[in-house]
């Protein structure tokens, strides 16, 4: 009976730990023309959680806790976006729209040499 009731209760806490991390975030990266952006960068702040945009522009983050975090949005040639999301079971359908960094060079120096 001891066997039994210590069973059950390693099992019951097995399906408590794995429900905590059931949590996503999930949405869409698009430019100021609404043209999706594929391999967006995206990392939750202050961790080593991230992933990568797809084609379509669509990314989700797994394995989350049911709680808010940072989500940093970075791509080469446009600013870096940092927006706070709360993870939960059904997601949170972000769209996230990212602006062109507007840089520009005020001169290029090329240098060449020749041997012979």
């Amino acid at each position: 009976m001891k066997r039994v009731i210590i069973f059950i209760a390693l099992f019951s806490f097995c399906f408590v730990i794995n429900a905590q991390n059931t949590a996503y975030i999930n949405g869409k990266v698009l430019d100021d023309r609404n043209e999706a952006l594929p391999g967006v960068t995206l990392k939750i702040d202050g961790t080593t959680i991230g992933t990568f945009s797809a084609a379509d522009g669509s990314f989700q983050i797994t394995g989350l806790n049911t709680q808010n975090y940072n989500v940093v949005f970075s791509y080469i040639g446009f600013e870096t976006i940092e927006l706070s999301a709360r993870a939960n079971a059904r997601g949170t359908n972000l769209q996230v729209v990212m602006k062109d960094t507007q840089l520009s060079l005020n001169e290029v120096v090329v240098t060449a040499q020749h041997r012979e």
